[in-house]
């Protein structure tokens, strides 16, 4: 369920990305302000990316948790 959540939100921002992209191509958007708001973008794509792995990592430890729990009560 988390993954779809991220993965919406990278839809999203690569949606403003595109959004953006156009303003630049019809001269609604200087260049600098438009190098500005990628870099935002694609550190909120990295930032999304790194909850993911992290998401992942917690889920694996999760899954070891009755065995490591019947280990040490054994």
């Amino acid at each position: 369920m988390r993954d779809q959540f991220y993965e919406l939100l990278k839809e999203k921002i690569e949606a403003r990305g595109r959004h953006e992209m156009d303003r630049l191509a019809s001269g609604k958007l200087d260049h600098d302000r438009y190098q500005s708001t990628c870099g935002k973008l694609a550190g909120y794509t990295q930032i999304l990316d790194d909850l993911k792995a992290i998401n992942k990592q917690i889920a694996a430890q999760d899954d070891d948790l009755p065995e490591n729990v019947e280990r040490i009560h054994g």
